[in-house]
């Protein structure tokens, strides 16, 4: 009768225990979670904005910027409209600059102020195949959809098709197609050869010779 007390008392012991332990884990668990600040879509896409300001307005191509960041925020990589020379695009030079900067990430994201270029009159690779081809690419935040100003774009499309996130943010469309239009920027015509281009809607001359399209 003793032992069985015993027994029982011992019992109750270990699962009292057990109970504090696992109220315990538990609250360490939500002071964990508290702690998860939300990643601030909208002030990346700010800061990627700032960067598209920096590239040379031409009126036959968009101005974009572009930033590659951790899942968590921290950004790993820049790059604008042709930053580089070769009328490369902002999503373009971003990912060179990491490719030739260090050892690539396992996993990361691009926040570009326009919808990644599906397709490139010249035969360059377009923004969206270079993104495929970054296995650690998992997502893309988009400040606007690109218009059908010089190319129709299918980039979202194939993206998401190919398993590759798609999300755009609200709220800062119009300042993108803004910037990208050079909006506010001195406009410089542009001319194909002698003189001749391919006039689009507003007046914008679009070289089909040279490839001055998308981003």
């Amino acid at each position: 009768m003793l032992m069985r007390l015993f027994n029982d008392e011992s019992g109750v012991k270990d699962s009292t225990n057990k109970n504090s332990h696992l109220a315990r884990d538990a609250a360490a668990i939500a002071a964990a979670v508290s702690t998860i600040v939300p990643i601030d879509h909208e002030s990346l896409m700010t800061q990627a904005l700032a960067i598209a300001r920096k590239s040379t307005y031409i009126p036959s191509a968009f101005c974009v910027g572009a930033i590659i960041a951790t899942p968590s925020g921290d950004i790993l990589s820049t790059g604008y409209s042709r930053e580089h020379p070769g009328n490369t695009h902002a999503e373009q030079v971003a990912i060179d600059k990491l490719l030739s900067s260090s050892s690539t990430p396992e996993e990361a994201v691009v926040y570009t102020t326009m919808e990644p270029c599906s397709k490139r009159l010249s035969g360059n690779k377009s923004c969206v195949d270079r993104i495929l081809e970054c296995a650690w690419i998992r997502r893309v935040y988009a400040g606007v959809m690109e218009p059908v100003d010089f190319v129709e774009n299918s980039g979202k499309a194939k993206l998401e098709a190919a398993g590759v996130g798609y999300q755009l943010v609200e709220g800062l469309e119009e300042e993108c197609l803004g910037v990208a239009r050079g909006e506010g920027e001195e406009r410089v015509e542009e001319e194909g050869k002698n003189g001749e281009g391919k006039y689009e809607e507003g007046g914008d001359v679009v070289v089909q010779e040279v490839d001055n399209l998308g981003c």
